[in-house]
């Protein structure tokens, strides 16, 4: 499933590329293998579980490339969990980068498929935690009387 997801994922990102809408996803390799196995391509970060609003303020700072990797990323994520019904969404499978990408991983419950948690407490199908406002309002007290990023502005 994953290898399917992924493709889709990178499909958007051409299509959004070429309409100048700058929402991006994180994409990685992943091999197939028999028996619902496979290999992914190893990417530097830490899983949302671990990193701090306070990690990732630290790692944003006042750099507005950063900035626009951490929004950019989102918006692909919000649109990319709805459009593909990609659930089991938690912090547990959301990677956060050093270049400030939030990156979708374990995409098994795509596409209709279902984890059981799912199933029972019937969660929301778009990937925003409620901590990434937040971060956002860190943001435009970071930023002052200017934003810290230009393309971003407020």
């Amino acid at each position: 499933m994953d290898v399917a997801v992924l493709e889709l994922l990178k499909l958007a990102n051409d299509i959004w590329k070429a309409r100048k809408c700058p929402a991006r996803l994180r994409t990685y390799t992943v091999v197939a293998t028999p028996n619902n196995t496979g290999f992914c391509e190893c990417m530097k970060g830490d899983t949302m579980l671990v990193v701090t609003n306070e990690d990732m303020l630290k790692q944003l700072g006042k750099n507005p490339e950063q900035w626009e990797n951490f929004y950019y990323s989102i918006v692909g994520i919000m649109v990319a969990t709805a459009a593909f019904d990609i659930t089991d969404r938690h912090d547990a499978n959301a990677l956060f980068t050093p270049d400030g990408d939030i990156a979708l991983i374990d995409l098994s419950a795509s596409m209709g498929q279902k984890a059981p948690l799912d199933l029972v407490l019937g969660m929301n199908p778009i990937y925003f935690p409620l901590r990434l406002k937040k971060i956002h309002r860190e943001y435009r007290k970071l930023s002052g009387d200017e934003p810290i990023s230009k393309k971003l502005g407020w």
